[in-house]
């Protein structure tokens, strides 16, 4: 594989891993939405929570919402792992900054030599590239990770939720 090629394949995956990245934010959206209506679900439940003098209605409506409840927490805690992760993904440097680096601190040392100043730059993109794809690859993973556990909790708490308003229905015949 010649320089050409192989700049072009590292130019590719790092711009499929900043796609990728932003496809993943994206299925934030229905998990958040569905995290904003258990919240409001939870604080139905507990204003119909039973009476502690109708019995085993009561443990079991207890039990089920603090499940949900837990099961909501470790949602939230997902869907702060699979946001919050942006914070560590590597971009290329504003234009402006790499032009001012050729400029500056590159040209000196290349004074009569415009080839070897423009493929050490080359080298220098190709450097940004390779960590980028790298550092936004493994993010990108962990990301998917967390957005799948979080797809699991959520259900989980949802399935929980809608299972405590059985001993509601009980406790109020």
């Amino acid at each position: 594989m010649d320089d050409k090629a192989r700049f072009s394949l590292y130019e590719k995956f790092y711009f499929h891993e900043i796609d990728r990245k932003e496809k993943l934010l994206a299925r934030l959206s229905m998990p958040l939405a569905m995290i904003a209506g258990l919240l409001s679900f939870f604080g139905y439940l507990l204003s119909k929570a039973p009476a502690p003098d109708t019995g085993w209605p009561y443990v079991i409506f207890w039990v089920l919402y603090d499940c949900a409840f837990i099961s909501f927490v470790l949602a939230l805690w997902h869907f702060r792992k699979a946001w919050i992760r942006g914070n560590f993904d590597y971009v290329l440097p504003v234009l402006s900054l790499l032009e001012e680096h050729r400029e500056r601190e590159l040209k000196p040392y290349f004074q009569s030599d415009a080839e070897g100043l423009d493929a050490y730059f080359q080298t220098v993109i190709l450097d940004y590239y390779v960590k980028g794809a790298t550092i936004n690859a493994t993010n990108n993973d962990e990301r998917t990770n967390s957005i799948d556990q979080l797809s699991k909790f959520v259900a989980l708490c949802a399935v929980l939720a809608m299972l405590s308003l059985i001993p509601f229905f009980i406790a109020s015949r």
